[in-house]
């Protein structure tokens, strides 16, 4: 069974929608979350979640955990969700047996990433399509938003999400 992998300098990792699906094909029962701490200021935007997954071999648990000193910038407001995707992407190598961190597991590195690797990080964690129209503004800081020319979904053009 090959799993979908991204070249991260020069070695493979397997990307987060690889285990799923491999873990989908080798008979994956469930997978359930928990947020273990909020990012707030006073934690420096940490968000730490667990996850549990359950398979015919058993349950596995992860832990991930998310900032915006972690995450590629396009990720950075959607702190929570990625923590989330981490913890389940552990929890599913210790089900099927890699080894390998995932794709979105490495840090904030992202200058030297490959496009493939920046594009399987930021696909999901867009704003949503036609939530944003044309010149229109950001709500929290008034800036331009502008339309990934790939998934064609909006963000803020001035990455307020970074400012503190």
């Amino acid at each position: 069974m090959s799993i979908e992998t991204v070249d991260i300098h020069g070695k493979q990792h397997p990307t987060y929608k690889g285990v799923l699906n491999m873990a989908h094909e080798e008979g994956l029962k469930e997978i359930r979350t928990e947020l273990l701490q909020a990012p707030l200021e006073e934690n420096h935007y940490m968000a730490i979640v667990k996850a549990s997954v359950t398979t015919k071999k058993g349950v596995f648990e992860g832990i991930g955990d998310a900032t915006p000193k972690n995450v590629n910038k396009m990720i950075a407001p959607h702190i929570v969700r990625m923590a989330e995707t981490r913890a389940k992407g552990r929890a599913l190598r210790d089900a099927l047996n890699i080894a390998e961190a995932l794709a979105e597991e490495l840090g904030n590195d992202n200058d030297d990433l490959s496009n493939n690797v920046k594009e399987a990080l930021v696909d999901d964690f867009d704003v949503e399509d036609n939530f944003y129209k044309d010149n229109q503004k950001c709500k929290k800081c008034g800036a331009k938003m502008v339309k990934n020319p790939k998934t064609g979904k909006w963000f803020c053009s001035e990455k307020c999400w970074l400012n503190k």
